[in-house]
């Protein structure tokens, strides 16, 4: 048996399936480039498989990339909020004034994306 067969015959899968339905959420005609199981879009939109969570569906190469950029951005972010916390208990203020810097220059640069994207979406609507 192959183990997507296994994963549709798991109990678990079935019923983390059977829960996304029972919210609301709509099956897909794609599949989960992982491991074969139907996606689902939830009620927010997201795109997500029953084993392994958020996905992304991309149509281009530009598309994947602009994801990429953005999840790293999203890791930065998060990494740096680490080690800021890991300073304030070491109270190492300049590590951490670096730290800010380089958190805020992140900031920028995901708002500058989203203020983008967001001004390519609206002439997208328009046409």
């Amino acid at each position: 048996m192959s183990n997507k067969q296994d994963l549709r015959d798991n109990p678990e899968v079935v019923k983390k399936m059977t829960s996304l339905l029972a919210q609301g959420a709509a099956m897909l005609d794609k599949t989960c480039p992982v491991c074969g199981l139907p996606l689902f879009q939830t009620k927010k939109g997201e795109i997500v498989c029953p084993v392994h969570g958020k996905v992304y569906v991309v149509e281009s190469e530009e598309e994947a990339k602009d994801i990429e950029v953005d999840e790293t951005l999203k890791s930065l972010e998060y990494f740096i909020s680490i080690k800021i916390r890991e300073n304030i208990n070491k109270d190492d203020i300049d590590e951490i004034s670096d730290l800010l810097k380089i958190m805020e220059s992140t900031e920028r640069i995901i708002m500058l994306r989203k203020d983008i994207f967001s001004k390519q979406n609206q002439k997208e609507d328009k046409k």
